[in-house]
Formats: C-alpha cells, sequence, structure tokens
C-alpha cells in the first residue's frame, strides 16, 4: 500500500507540476466548436472551430506549418474527439506528443487574433474516421475539441477545451 502511494505522489509531482508551473491564459481564449446546421449527410458532416479572443490584447496561437504530415485545416495542438451513441471513440484528431516537438525541429509560425476577433477552421469529420471507415454511419455523436499548447514564445499557453456539440449523421 505504501509503495502504491508513493507512486502516485511520484506520478504527481512528475506530471502535475510540470503543466502546472505554466500559466494557463483561459481568461483569454474561448475555443467553440458549432455547427450550422444540427443534421448531416454521413459524406459531409462538418464542424467550424472557433479560437475566439475574448481578452483585450490580440493574442498569438502557435503552430508548426512545416511538420511531417501536418494538416492546414487544423491548428497543430487541436485535437477533435468523436464519440457515437455508444460512446466508442469514431473519429480522432490527436494533438502532438512531446516526442513529435523534440525530435523534429520544426519552424514556428503565428496566427494573431485581434481582440474581440476569432480564427475559424472548417473541418471534415470523415478526414478523421478511424477503423477503416470512410463515411459516418448514420447516428448521433459528440463532438469535443481541444487546444493544447505549453511551447512557443509570445503565444497563448494553456489547455482550452470546447462545450460538446451533438451533431446527427444522416445516410
Amino acid at each position: 500500500m505504501r509503495r502504491i502511494a508513493l507512486l502516485l505522489l511520484l506520478y504527481y509531482f512528475s506530471f502535475g507540476m510540470a503543466s502546472g508551473q505554466v500559466k494557463q491564459d483561459t481568461d483569454k481564449m474561448r475555443l467553440i466548436v458549432k455547427s450550422d446546421r444540427k443534421k448531416f449527410p454521413n459524406d459531409h458532416p462538418f464542424i467550424v472551430i472557433e479560437f475566439k479572443n475574448i481578452s483585450n490584447n490580440t493574442i498569438r496561437l502557435a503552430e508548426f506549418d512545416d511538420y511531417p504530415g501536418s494538416c492546414l485545416d487544423v491548428l497543430f495542438f487541436t485535437s477533435i474527439i468523436v464519440h457515437n451513441e455508444k460512446g466508442r471513440f469514431v473519429a480522432i484528431k490527436q494533438g502532438p506528443g512531446k516526442i513529435d516537438i523534440i525530435e523534429y525541429p520544426s519552424r514556428t509560425t503565428y496566427i494573431e487574433v485581434s481582440k474581440g476577433k476569432s480564427c475559424r477552421r472548417i473541418i471534415n469529420l470523415n478526414d478523421y474516421l478511424r477503423h477503416g471507415k470512410s463515411k459516418l454511419e448514420p447516428g448521433l455523436y459528440r463532438i469535443n475539441v481541444n487546444y493544447v499548447n505549453w511551447y512557443g514564445g509570445e503565444c497563448i499557453k494553456g489547455a482550452f477545451h470546447s462545450s460538446e456539440l451533438l451533431l446527427r449523421v444522416e445516410k
């Protein structure tokens, strides 16, 4: 029992402290996932990801535009998670791991978002399907988006999570 408690403490101080040492700017940006429709045909399930500046100053979002396999429609540090009605992951665009940034010395660029303005990306969820699927099956889906960044100079840092979007896909 003591050994488990010690391991838990080591885990907390190893991982919890690292992210806790960086001030989070969650009062400066709001991450929104939305759609202009609640129902889509299964070959075009589109969502909009919006990075809204709610601060009094311009904010900068870090981007790595020359990372191998980077996708221009979604910012590098953004992850998208889609669950079906049964709670199974059906589409995932993962954000990078630490090793991705360390192994590839990428050129950092920044997207500037003025006070009260937004940066938007339109996403086709079919681009991130799992299990060899080419289209989402008809049904109800829950979509969550996260932007987590602790890297880059003079840019917004922290963990930003959208509210959940419910989307129905039809045949």
